[in-house]
């Protein structure tokens, strides 16, 4: 659920990357001293085929049934087969916005709705910088969304 949504009335800027590096898409449940013994493995072959063979490895302790270990894998594999979109975005200077820039922790939902930049997403914030302009509370928000 979201705590607010960002609108461009609201919205300075935005910028957004997509960084493959957080992809993974042969997920394997492994245990054993060494690592070595195999116990359940996902792969997602069309995000092999976009991004190329991307390996995660879970230990055993994590799961306590073979059901377990399968969830487990299945939801890796449905978090990380495609790259996070990460997007910074920059408050206006609005003084009706600063209850909500002091309200808005890290770990909450915020939904980014701007038809200027075409998203309607909810995002996880990740970071909060906020600062003072012209004497009205601004933030800068690092923000997460896994599709």
């Amino acid at each position: 659920m979201s705590e607010h949504t960002f609108t461009d009335a609201e919205i300075e800027s935005l910028e957004y990357e997509m960084d493959i590096e957080d992809v993974f898409n042969d997920v394997l449940l492994i245990e054993g001293a060494s690592g070595s013994e195999l116990l359940v493995r996902g792969v997602d072959e069309d995000s092999v085929a976009k991004y190329f063979r991307r390996s995660y490895k879970l230990n055993r302790p994590l799961a306590e049934s073979e059901a377990t270990a399968v969830t487990l894998v299945d939801t890796a594999l449905d978090k990380y087969r495609e790259p996070p979109i990460r997007m910074t975005l920059i408050t206006k200077a609005i003084p009706d916005l600063e209850a909500v820039i002091l309200d808005l922790e890290i770990g909450e939902v915020v939904t980014v709705n701007s038809s200027k930049s075409y998203i309607n997403l909810d995002f996880t914030i990740r970071s909060i910088d906020a600062e003072v302009v012209e004497k009205i509370l601004t933030a800068k928000y690092g923000l997460e969304y896994y599709a």
